[in-house]
């Protein structure tokens, strides 16, 4: 924001008037910020949460400030690999494209793509470079790379080393798909991943979030349930309570291998877990995930027999194939949480 003017009253001919103007430093400016009385400067103390300016203030006046933006990494709680970005008052996030993308609603007036990409929620850092590296200068892995009108401060863009993403202000992108938080891993971890099968080939059909009502009782997903708890606060997630149950309707394509895909926690080891496809259990049993990871992915397939099966229905202006998908615990207990999102992808 440099050299941004608080207008001049001149052409009003107001008589000069002697009292003190506080500007509001905002929490994102960082390093050193200065402020202009009529192109005099003036350096503004570090930590100072307001701009003191004392008059007497005369019509013709004009007050400018720069405000500095720099790059910060900001973290989960939940999650140290994954990470979002921002540049100032900015939240950045990355283009990821229209590549075969469909689209549907969120279950408010919103489009968005109804396929994921999976793989491109990931970014491998350069060889060498560790997460602490990163965290503390993202500066030296993103580069200010201009934008469409070759105003750069006006529209920042920024490469990711050893990427193809572009990062850009957040709130300019509704057309495409977008990522805003990523997992960072390694070139170690990366290759582990890869040969575990985790940063997998296939696409995502259908995906809806547990906990936010919105979005699970749209018309395509048409969630039942019967005694359970949401949560949205911190992170999103649904449990079922002891004998409850909640379902989804979830899109598949038939002739393909289907997957459902889910989160969920390492503290609900030892909760127990009901999920079933249209009737069919695909997993019944008590979580004993032997990892250290807060949060992981649990996957299941879903028998051709049931894909088969699947019903058409007609939702949002389009054609699915659809399976409904329930979660529960016991009748005494509840069921571990599911969180994040429920997805179904294809291979």
């Amino acid at each position: 924001m440099s050299g941004d003017l608080i207008p001049s009253m001149s052409g009003n001919s107001l008589t000069p008037a002697d009292f003190r103007l506080y500007l509001r430093i905002p929490g994102w400016a960082e390093g050193m910020k200065v402020y202009y009385v009529n192109n005099k400067e003036y350096t503004i103390a570090d930590g100072a949460e307001f701009i003191e300016i004392s008059g007497p203030f005369a019509d013709t006046d004009q007050i400018g400030f720069e405000l500095p933006k720099k790059l910060k990494v900001i973290g989960l709680p939940d999650d140290d690999k994954v990470f979002g970005l921002k540049y100032g008052p900015f939240v950045l996030s990355a283009d990821l494209g229209r590549e075969n993308m469909s689209t549907t609603i969120t279950g408010v007036d919103v489009t968005v793509p109804a396929r994921k990409l999976v793989g491109k929620d990931i970014i491998v850092l350069p060889e060498g470079v560790t997460r602490d590296e990163f965290t503390a200068h993202p500066d030296r892995f993103l580069s200010l790379c201009g934008d469409t009108s070759g105003n750069a401060a006006q529209t920042p863009q920024f490469a990711m080393a050893g990427s193809d993403l572009v990062f850009s202000p957040h709130f300019l992108r509704y057309r495409d798909r977008y990522g805003i938080y990523f997992s960072y891993l390694t070139k170690d971890e990366a290759g582990q991943a890869e040969a575990e099968g985790k940063l997998g080939s296939g696409e995502v059909v259908d995906t809806v979030m547990p906990g936010y009502g919105q979005y699970e009782n749209d018309e395509l997903h048409a969630m039942k349930e019967s005694n359970t708890e949401s949560v949205t606060s911190g992170a999103t997630y649904r449990i079922a309570k002891a004998g409850g149950a909640f379902s989804y309707r979830m899109a598949v394509e038939k002739g393909k291998k289907n997957r459902i895909s889910m989160m969920l926690r390492l503290c609900d080891n030892r909760k127990p877990l009901k999920i079933t496809a249209d009737g069919e259990v695909l997993y019944d049993g008590t979580l004993a995930y032997r990892g250290t990871d807060q949060y992981y992915p649990f996957e299941l397939d879903l028998p051709e027999s049931v894909v088969t099966k699947a019903e058409h229905v007609r939702a949002n202006g389009e054609d699915y194939d659809i399976v409904r998908i329930a979660f529960s615990g016991t009748a005494e207990h509840d069921s571990a949480a599911v969180c994040d999102y429920v997805r179904t992808v294809v291979f």
